[in-house]
């Protein structure tokens, strides 16, 4: 059973730097600097320190360095939901407190594990504008040990034209082995080259590698960067064209992506048919709202005296209702993993559109009548 989460780990010294990269670090140095000394400051809110990053640092890259600081240096990790997850990942128990790791949560009790510490990063930026997804994959620790029950997650952005990635959460501090945190910054994961963050960290997604010629797993779990694809892949034209999709779609796109990755995991096949099933069974609540307001309104207003405004609320009503199903129609016709648990509902959920849509149809046809009567 797979969980969310990070397994951190103990962070290695940095190499040394050539001449030419001390300029780069002395920047991010300022940049850090004045980031701990507003982070003295009591009482922040989320948007005192969007508001302060947005004034003191025009240029993209900056705004990320400065989000990406303040958060490794104020945000520590949850040991004790790391310990819970280990434990319901033994006892193969189902289930994950998601209000605790939301973004707001997660800077209000200045706690998280990495999907939260994730999760706030994708809110700093969407405050300054900055295109950033979090990304779900295996990470490899110091022995060389691939973590596949407990998945990780990092960050993507977008800075201008430049395509990065950046670790926050292994980025301040590592549980020492008594499991308690040591805040410890670091920058090692802050857009580091693709190459060097393929080394311990594998996304589902291979478009997050940013590599032309992506790793595969067992390359990844042998330390082989020999790439799993042979023939170049275009991650530049992929991210594009996700970033242009609704949310709704990207979250669609991942459950596909992850389980196109690895079709006999049954965790992302189901995943893949939950999402379908969630969706599609929202729009039919809708629809059936839709109809019940207007046989409502159609009990307490039409059957009356009705006038052409009245005819016109009811037709949209049972507009919305034929809206819905197309919805789910659309969702129906969507690559689907068709696990044995959610085939049958699929039929039926089909099965319910149909006998809707029905009765749908009749009633506009009643309008459609009704409503020449009334010109009469």
């Amino acid at each position: 059973m797979k969980r969310l989460c990070l397994l951190p780990f103990l962070l290695l010294l940095l190499p040394l730097c050539s001449p030419a990269q001390f300029s780069k670090i002395e920047y991010y140095n300022s940049i850090d600097n004045k980031i701990f000394l507003f982070s003295k400051k009591d009482k922040q809110s989320f948007d005192s320190v969007t508001a302060f990053v947005n004034k003191n640092f025009s240029k993209t890259e900056d705004r990320v360095r400065a989000y990406y600081t303040w958060t490794a240096l104020n945000v520590s990790y949850d040991t004790k939901r790391l310990r819970d997850l280990e434990i319901m990942s033994i006892y193969n128990v189902n289930g994950s407190n998601n209000f605790s790791q939301v973004a707001d949560t997660v800077f209000k009790r200045k706690t998280g594990v990495c999907e939260g510490i994730s999760n706030l990063m994708v809110k700093f930026c969407a405050a300054s504008s900055i295109p950033c997804e979090k990304v779900l994959g295996y990470t490899k620790m110091p022995d060389g040990v691939v973590s596949t029950d407990i998945l990780h997650v990092w960050n993507f952005v977008k800075i201008d034209s430049t395509l990065g990635l950046l670790d926050v959460t292994w980025s301040n501090g590592y549980i020492d082995p008594k499991g308690n945190l040591v805040k410890k910054f670091s920058d090692k994961y802050f857009l580091s080259r693709p190459e060097s963050f393929i080394k311990d960290h594998l996304p589902l997604d291979p478009m997050w590698q940013l590599l032309n010629s992506p790793v595969n797993r067992s390359g990844f779990a042998a330390d082989s960067l020999v790439p799993g694809i042979e023939k170049k892949y275009n991650y530049r034209d992929s991210i594009h064209a996700y970033l242009k999709l609704p949310k709704e779609e990207r979250e669609y796109t991942d459950y596909l992506h992850y389980y196109q990755t690895d079709t006999s995991s049954k965790i992302f096949a189901s995943n893949l048919d939950i999402f379908i099933n969630n969706s599609a069974a929202s729009e039919l609540i809708s629809s059936s709202i839709y109809y019940d307001d207007y046989v409502y309104f159609h009990n307490n207003t039409l059957v009356k005296k009705p006038t052409k405004t009245n005819f016109k609320k009811a037709r949209e009503m049972l507009l919305n209702c034929s809206r819905n199903h197309k919805s789910v129609n659309r969702l129906l016709l969507k690559s689907r993993a068709n696990t044995s648990e959610y085939r049958e509902i699929f039929v039926k959920m089909n099965e319910a559109v149909i006998s809707q849509q029905k009765q749908v149809d009749e009633q506009l046809a009643y309008l459609k009548k009704a409503e020449k009567g009334l010109k009469k």
